[in-house]
């Protein structure tokens, strides 16, 4: 484990030989961490940082208040423990590979720009511009990478720090974000742009990318926190049946109720992490009945069409619901 700064640390993993082929990792992926509290079972989600074909590492900011997985992570974690990691997943770092990009991490958000950028740069073709966001030079993770990146492919490498509680220092507008990511040149020709942060961040810069004239399916994005949605309580009961590794399983559960927790209560092993609605380790495919997705961070329109929901913030409305974890 190396401590980045006061708060942060990057845990790197020595896979098993039997199972390092399922543990390949694409650039941008995340991983679940896995403990337990008591009885209680905690999973968190953490992007890899390291590009692809390095080792399993991951980037971890103790959240504010001490969050249990990231102190522990942080401050517990020793040389030799043991730690249940589920395989990569994730699509963050997807695009054409090649040609110029814009990048936009936001506190820890660096850590999967981190590897996609790094990934990127391998090809001799690629253009990269990278607006780092964090509270103070002394909270900044992985400045020493970054910072090597950028002197060993000046010619091809720009960064730009913006600080948002340094003396005078505060958050861009709209416009001011509009200014700063316009200095850069022209938008229009960007093979893609990537931003990680923040939901408040990203919902900013969505219309500010589109006023400088790039289009929505070349904005990948992924969120580090999320509110959670304002979910108006709904009357009734609904039947739903789990249908996750080969096993059924049905259980009558209040409409207030998300997929997940009807799942999780009758005990089905189902895949999930954030209970935020961003990661889509929990998403499934409802192939009979009526729900209401309340929020989703990173399901594009055709997979919803197509059936697929995030069954940490969906719920039942119709008298059942058939819900395939397997498809």
């Amino acid at each position: 484990m190396e401590r980045l700064g006061r708060d942060a640390a990057a845990v790197t993993f020595e896979v098993a030989a039997a199972v390092r082929d399922r543990y390949a990792f694409r650039a941008g992926q995340w991983v679940t961490v896995r403990t337990r509290v008591g009885a209680q079972e905690l999973r968190r989600s953490y992007s890899v940082c390291s590009p692809a074909g390095g080792p399993l590492r991951i980037g971890v900011r103790e959240r504010p208040g001490g969050g249990r997985v990231s102190s522990w992570l942080v401050r517990g974690l020793a040389a030799g423990d043991r730690v249940e990691v589920g395989e990569p997943a994730g699509t963050f770092g997807a695009g054409q590979p090649g040609g110029p990009a814009l990048f936009v991490a936001a506190g820890a958000g660096i850590t999967p720009v981190l590897s996609v950028v790094a990934t990127r740069l391998r090809d001799p073709r690629a253009r990269i511009r990278l607006v780092q966001v964090d509270r103070e030079p002394a909270s900044r993770m992985f400045a020493e990478e970054v910072d090597r990146l950028h002197a060993a492919h000046a010619d091809r490498f720009s960064l730009t720090s913006v600080w948002t509680r340094t003396p005078g220092a505060a958050r861009p507008s709209p416009d001011g974000w509009r200014g700063l990511l316009a200095a850069g040149g022209p938008l229009s020709g960007l093979t893609g742009v990537w931003l990680c942060g923040p939901e408040g961040l990203v919902d900013r810069l969505r219309p500010v990318l589109a006023s400088l004239g790039v289009p929505h399916r070349r904005v990948h994005t992924e969120l580090f926190d999320a509110a959670p949605p304002t979910v108006p309580p709904v009357e009734g009961t609904s039947t739903v049946r789990v249908l996750s590794r080969g096993a059924v399983t049905t259980t009558t559960v209040p409409r207030s109720t998300w997929l997940l927790d009807a799942a999780r209560a009758q005990g089905t092993d189902v895949p999930f992490s954030c209970l935020g609605g961003m990661c889509g380790a929990c998403r499934a495919r409802v192939v009979e009945g009526e729900v209401d997705m309340v929020a989703n961070h990173q399901l594009s329109a055709a997979e919803v069409a197509a059936g697929s929901v995030l069954t940490c913030r969906t719920r039942p409305v119709g008298p059942s619901v058939t819900v395939d974890f397997d498809r």
